[in-house]
């Protein structure tokens, strides 16, 4: 089962068929470009055309290359890579790896695997000490001279504070 998560991609065949439920749709198979161990994987993708996902179908249709007007002539399809969002659910009472989304590739960074909540905290509480000690080394910007704590800088070399006379907080 392919991991969750967005992997490049770019189609590589089509066909078109009717649903159990007698929705027209398309199932365009694409392959993994992303380096990494899924690198050539292939996992298809399903497109709906009913009055609420046409529209969605299309415009993933056309990401991938496809540039007519006539839906069952998908040439050019094969076109661009495209960026995938796979994710788990369960069909048939088995989990499955499914295409939620069919994306033009944006150029956004994504990492390969996101941090949990329970790490981002972990992360926090394990360099807080580090953010605390810059916050007391250097003043953040346009604070003029004041630590965040309110007290002033000494400047370089000693000398008078650069913090205006009867500034607040002093």
């Amino acid at each position: 089962m392919l991991d969750k998560g967005f992997y490049r991609a770019r189609a590589v065949e089509h066909q078109f068929g009717v649903a159990e439920t007698g929705t027209e749709q398309v199932a365009v198979t694409f392959e993994i470009r992303s380096d990494g161990p899924w690198k050539e994987y292939r996992i298809t993708w399903f497109g709906y055309f009913t009055e609420g996902t046409v529209r969605r179908t299309m415009e993933s249709l056309r990401h991938c290359g496809w540039e007519g007007d006539d839906v069952t002539d998908l040439a050019g399809l094969d076109r661009n890579e495209v960026e995938l969002e796979v994710v788990h659910e369960p069909y048939k009472g088995e989990l499955r790896s499914k295409v939620k989304w069919v994306n033009r590739v944006t150029g956004v960074f994504r990492v390969k695997h996101p941090m949990t909540a329970e790490q981002k905290r972990a992360l926090a509480a394990r360099v807080r000490h580090v953010a605390l000690a810059m916050r007391e080394a250097s003043p953040p910007l346009g604070t003029h001279g004041v630590h965040a704590n309110g007290r002033p800088h000494a400047p370089p070399g000693g000398g008078p504070s650069p913090v205006p006379e009867g500034y607040p907080g002093l």
